[in-house]
C-alpha cells in the first residue's frame, strides 16, 4: 500500500510539473510574440517617419497606411504594448493637432502615466473603457465621443480640453483639476467628482449628470474666486432637469436645499430638493 500510494503521488507531481513547464514555456512564446509585434510595428512606423521632411504636414495616404498598420497591430496585442504605442505616436506628433484618426480603436484598460505635457492629444471616437490617466496634462486636448466609462483621472488636468458626447459615467476624479472644459453633451452617470481639486468654468450644456457627486465648492465653480459653470438643459444629480436662461443660484443657504427655476422633472415644473451634495 505503501509503495502504491507512492507511485500515484509520483504520478501525480510529475504530471504538474509538465503541466506547470507547458504552461510557462506556452507564456513565454506568448510574450516573445508579443514584443516582436511591437518592435516590428515600431520600426515600420519609425522608418516611414523617417522619410518624411514636414511632420506638421504629412500626406493622407501616409496617415491612412499607419492609421490602418496600427487598427490592425491593436487587434492582437496587449494593453501594456498598447499604451507603450500610444506614448510613441504621441512623442512622433501624430496624435496631436488633429493629424492621426484613429476613430473605432480599442483602448479598453490601457493605463497612462504621463512622462510630460500631454496637451493637444488627439484620440476622438476611441472606446476606452477602464482608462487610467495618472500625471497627464491634458491640455487643449480634443477627445471627442471618446468612450470613457469608469475611467479614473489621478493627479492629473483637464483643462481647454473638448470633451463633447463623451461617456464618462462611474469615472472619478482624484486630485484632479478640471476646468474651462468642454463637456456638451457627456454622461456622467454617477460620476465622482469629490476628490477633485479645483473644478470651475466647464461648459455642462446637455450633459447627465444624475447621481454625480460634487461639493457645494465644485458646484458652483468656487475655489479662490469662483468661475461658474454651464448647466442649460442639464440633467441634474436628483435627476431633475435644468433649462436654459435659468440664473437663480442652485444652492442657498450652504445646505442642500434646492430652488431651481425653470427646473422640468417628468414633464411638470417643479422645484428640486435635495441634490444630494458634500458641505466642504
Amino acid at each position: 500500500l505503501t509503495l502504491l500510494g507512492f507511485c500515484i503521488f509520483y504520478s501525480l507531481q510529475k504530471e504538474r510539473f509538465f503541466n506547470d513547464g507547458y504552461r510557462y514555456k506556452q507564456q513565454d512564446q506568448y510574450e516573445r510574440e508579443q514584443q516582436l509585434l511591437f518592435n516590428t510595428y515600431i520600426q515600420d512606423i519609425s522608418d516611414i517617419l523617417l522619410k518624411i521632411t514636414d511632420k506638421n504636414n504629412i500626406d493622407e495616404n501616409i496617415l491612412l497606411h499607419i492609421r490602418t498598420k496600427t487598427l490592425l497591430i491593436f487587434k492582437n496585442l496587449d494593453t501594456k504594448y498598447k499604451k507603450d504605442i500610444i506614448l510613441f505616436l504621441y512623442e512622433r506628433h501624430l496624435i496631436q493637432n488633429n493629424q492621426l484618426n484613429l476613430r473605432g480603436i480599442n483602448l479598453n484598460d490601457v493605463e497612462l502615466i504621463c512622462p510630460y505635457d500631454f496637451s493637444r492629444l488627439y484620440l476622438p471616437d476611441v472606446i476606452w473603457s477602464n482608462a487610467i490617466f495618472i500625471n497627464c496634462r491634458l491640455t487643449f486636448a480634443i477627445l471627442d465621443r471618446t468612450y470613457l466609462i469608469n475611467a479614473k483621472f489621478i493627479n492629473s488636468t483637464l483643462q481647454y480640453t473638448s470633451l463633447i458626447d463623451v461617456n464618462l459615467d462611474n469615472s472619478h476624479f482624484v486630485k484632479t483639476i478640471i476646468m474651462n472644459t468642454n463637456f456638451n453633451g457627456a454622461s456622467f452617470i454617477q460620476a465622482d467628482f469629490l476628490q477633485a481639486d479645483i473644478v470651475q468654468g466647464n461648459n455642462f450644456t446637455n450633459t447627465d449628470l444624475y447621481q454625480a457627486k460634487f461639493t457645494n465648492n465644485q458646484w458652483e465653480g468656487k475655489y479662490i474666486n469662483i468661475i461658474k459653470h454651464d448647466f442649460s438643459n442639464a440633467r441634474l444629480p436628483n435627476g431633475t432637469f435644468q433649462l436654459i436662461n435659468s440664473e437663480k443660484n442652485l444652492i442657498k443657504n450652504g445646505n442642500a436645499e434646492m430652488e431651481v427655476e425653470n427646473i422640468v422633472l417628468f414633464g411638470q415644473a417643479k422645484c428640486a430638493p435635495n441634490l444630494n451634495f458634500t458641505d466642504v
